[in-house]
């Protein structure tokens, strides 16, 4: 796979990594972000041929898990984990009414604090 102990993955991690943080900089800001995101994407890129990582086939096979995983007709407008969709017969488990409520304003919650945290 990667040859990680000789060093020529490192530096590629290394790369992605602080481009990354860059995006998120640029997220931030509103300046480069269009420009982040393309360093991001050939940091990526370089780090997957470096791993011998087909990133249409991953990419491809993770949407496709996520479609088992989130039916659209089910999960649509929903944050519900993805075990809320898991087969049980037809009968999924969805937080209606006051719990619902509840569920919903900790998720929101839970968002802002991060964010402010971050």
């Amino acid at each position: 796979m990667c040859q990680v102990g000789g060093g020529v993955v490192e530096p590629l991690v290394f790369g992605l990594v602080g481009t990354v943080g860059a995006l998120s900089e640029a997220l931030h800001s509103q300046r480069e972000v269009a420009a982040n995101m393309a360093r991001v994407y050939l940091a990526l890129r370089a780090l997957a041929k470096c791993c011998k990582v087909d990133l249409t086939t991953v990419v491809r096979d993770k949407f496709a898990k996520n479609n088992r995983k989130y039916p659209a007709a089910r999960a649509f407008g929903s944050r519900a984990k993805y075990t809320v969709y898991e087969s049980d017969g037809g009968n999924a488990f969805f937080l209606t009414g006051a719990k619902g409520a509840a569920a919903f304003a900790a998720v929101v919650l839970g968002i802002f604090v991060a964010r402010r945290v971050l």
